[in-house]
C-alpha cells in the first residue's frame, strides 16, 4: 500500500497515545501501524472535504472532482446530491433568462 520512507517525530496528548495503543491492542497490531492507518484515513476525509469545497466554489468540474476523489462520475454526482452542492454555477437568474428566452 504505502512505502516505509521516511520516520518522524511529533508530541502528541497522552489521551490519543492511550487510544492508540487501545486501537494498537485491541487489533494485534504495533502503534505505528495504527497511527499510519489513521493518519491515511484523516487525509483521504481532507482530500474529499477540500475537493468538495472546491467543487461547491466552482474552482473544478464534477469530472475534475470524480477524478481527484478516483471514483465515477455517477458516484460523484451522487455525492454531490447528497451533500446539496450547487456545482453547476446555474443560477435562478440564468434559468430566468433561458425561459425568457425559450419564450415560457
Amino acid at each position: 500500500m504505502y512505502t516505509m520512507d521516511r520516520p518522524i517525530t511529533t508530541r502528541i496528548p497522552e489521551e490519543f497515545l492511550a487510544r492508540i495503543k487501545e486501537l494498537a491492542e485491541r487489533e494485534n497490531l504495533d502503534t505505528s501501524a495504527v497511527i499510519r492507518r489513521l493518519l491515511a484515513r484523516a487525509l483521504e476525509e481532507e482530500k474529499f472535504k477540500i475537493t468538495l469545497e472546491k467543487l461547491s466554489l466552482h474552482k473544478i468540474s464534477i469530472s475534475q472532482a470524480a477524478k481527484i476523489l478516483n471514483i465515477s462520475i455517477w458516484e460523484m454526482l451522487e455525492i454531490a446530491k447528497e451533500n446539496n452542492l450547487d456545482w453547476t454555477g446555474y443560477d435562478e437568474k440564468e434559468l430566468e433568462h433561458d425561459l425568457r428566452v425559450l419564450g415560457r
